[in-house]
């Protein structure tokens, strides 16, 4: 058994989130500091992104949830006017849809009129193909004439219509919890008139676009795509093809089905190749391979987040459209990219299993992934977090009742809005009742429901004075108590230094020898070198249950965007 645990580590330090990049330009890191340490890849602290932040007590560096800019401050409605100078704008709209040609606009947002004139178009597919009515989606290029205009930062804005969502707000909410776990859109709320006459509320959704990316990624200097099918194919979703799914070592096979919209890149597709080429490997060094292009634990996290609130449009359900890719250049890393919330939290789709599509081959990421053990329970222990944190009853109704009041007057006055107002507030009820279904069906699924073990008191210690920031010459002893009915299979410590990067691993002990007290007493301990001056150390706990299915439970709970972190004096 012991034999099987050592070998087990081995394969989560190299395989699950902690494999270092065998890429040599993704600067990912491809050494160890020593001690199983991995390097990564750091920044200055002034140089973080807006979404990469310390904890108030700096004792964690936290990804998500940061604060909003203010172009999309959620606690006011702003007021955005367009003004066309053709009297056929509507007509040349509709001609130019299809083309996405946009026509100009005079645009003044919170009452301040811009320099020059931004683009205007229809966007969305079944928001516009399948409305009747005058309520269409936007699109505003806010740089059309200008390249240098912009609103508080931002150059594209998506006014969404909230077609199929009489709620107003499954976009809203969707992102609002996806921020804590995954890189998320921002959204609020826009009053939108268009040539002065009234043209109702609207969800103004971020852009995936670099804005976006250089708010969670240490750069926007790597590869992006959007996962969708050209018009010449005949799969509509893309499904088998478009969802990282293998079309061979040819990049012209991979073309039709992904939209390249950036990159820095002179051959940005062979990393898509790669990555497809790994997600298809069944060699036993299969794995090793898939998270040197991947990360895996960030796709975990994406996964679960679109499983629970049951995005219909989605990678979970589609496979192989609604979803973006993006390479990122500093560990050389594919990540997933959610966008387009306003189908989830279904009642059709209340009672998807949490291995939704996870035996379909046409879906790699749940099919590969969700079939290797330790990515099960990485996933299941990630889904529990969301679960026990923002999606459960009271947190959500909490959050539907907190827009609802904030938005209701503006629904009421909306002459253009798609439902009547008594639709809207019966599909407010709704909403409620669908997220306490799909709790329901989720905690009770016999895999999910597991308890695992209980990670607490986790500190670490530098010349005998806890959490401390060590001198180079100081090695850190890192001690957690572990306890559970289940018993304790193993307990490790992901590190790795800098921002980004891949974790190596550390077994812990509770045998009195590596700094955990008394032997039994179930505290467990590891020790990490002593690092350089300078050097920034991140890491989190992983206890194993000692019960067939090997339980995970991680701390902090949010790992691998919520880690320890300290920096080397």
């Amino acid at each position: 058994m012991k034999k099987y645990l050592l070998a087990l580590v081995l394969v989560m330090g190299l395989v699950g989130c902690g494999v270092k990049s065998t890429d040599s330009g993704s600067g990912g890191g491809n050494e160890e500091t020593g001690n199983g340490i991995a390097t990564g890849v750091d920044v200055a602290d002034s140089a973080l992104p807006q979404r990469i932040q310390y904890s108030d007590d700096g004792t964690r560096l936290v990804t998500g949830a940061g604060s909003r800019k203010s172009y999309y401050d959620i606690s006011s409605i702003k007021r955005i006017d367009l003004t066309f100078s053709q009297s056929n704008w509507w007509s040349l709209m509709v001609a130019n849809y299809s083309s996405e040609t946009e026509i100009p606009a005079a645009m003044s947002y919170d009452g301040t009129a811009l320099a020059a004139n931004v683009g205007v178009r229809f966007k969305g597919d079944t928001s516009y193909s399948q409305n009747n009515t005058e309520k269409k989606s936007f699109n505003i290029s806010v740089d059309y004439e200008d390249s240098e205009q912009d609103i508080n930062g931002y150059q594209n804005l998506n006014l969404n219509c909230a077609f199929g969502d009489d709620t107003f707000m499954r976009e809203i909410v969707y992102e609002a919890v996806n921020q804590y776990y995954i890189p998320a859109l921002a959204n609020n709320y826009v009053d939108l008139y268009i040539n002065g006459e009234y043209w109702g509320i609207y969800v103004n959704s971020q852009q995936v676009d670099g804005d976006l990316i250089k708010e969670w990624f240490l750069s926007k200097d790597g590869s992006r795509w959007r996962a969708e099918p050209s018009t010449t194919t005949s799969n509509q979703f893309g499904t088998g093809y478009s969802g990282l799914n293998y079309l061979g070592t040819s990049e012209d096979s991979y073309e039709p089905w992904y939209t390249l919209k950036d990159s820095n890149k002179d051959d940005p597709w062979s990393d898509l190749v790669a990555t497809c080429t790994a997600l298809n490997a069944t060699s036993s060094s299969a794995y090793t391979a898939i998270a040197s292009v991947l990360d895996i634990d960030r796709t975990l996290w994406f996964l679960a987040c679109e499983n629970i609130f049951d995005d219909e449009d989605g990678y979970i359900n589609k496979g192989g459209t609604d979803y973006y890719l993006y390479w990122e250049v500093e560990t050389g890393r594919m990540v997933p990219l959610e966008y387009d919330g306003n189908s989830t939290l279904q009642s059709g789709y209340a009672s998807w299993s949490p291995f939704y599509h996870a035996s379909d081959s046409n879906y790699p990421l749940l099919y590969k992934l969700l079939s290797v053990p330790e990515f099960r329970q990485r996933y299941l222990a990630h889904m529990r977090t969301i679960l026990s944190e923002r999606f459960n009853a009271t947190a959500m109704n909490a959050l539907i009742t907190e827009y609802a009041a904030f938005i209701d007057s503006y629904i009421q006055a909306d002459s253009k809005k798609m439902m009547t107002y008594s639709a809207y507030t019966s599909a407010l009820t709704s909403l409620k009742n669908i997220v306490s279904t799909r709790y329901s069906s989720l905690t009770s699924n016999s895999e999910v429901k597991v308890t695992g073990l209980t990670i607490a008191d986790t500190t670490w210690t530098a010349g005998g004075v806890a959490l401390a920031q060590p001198t180079s010459s100081e090695t850190v002893t890192v001690t957690a108590t572990v306890s559970g009915s289940a018993g304790v299979s193993a307990v490790y410590l992901y590190g790795a230094t800098g921002v980004v990067g891949n974790f190596g691993t550390i077994e812990m002990y509770d045998d009195g020898e590596h700094g955990d007290g008394a032997a039994g007493d179930g505290v467990y301990g590891c020790v990490i070198l002593a690092q350089a001056s300078g050097t920034r150390v991140r890491f989190y706990i992983e206890a194993v249950a000692a019960n067939s299915a090997g339980t995970r439970t991680y701390d902090p709970p949010g790992a691998e965007h919520d880690v320890y972190v300290y920096t080397v004096q």
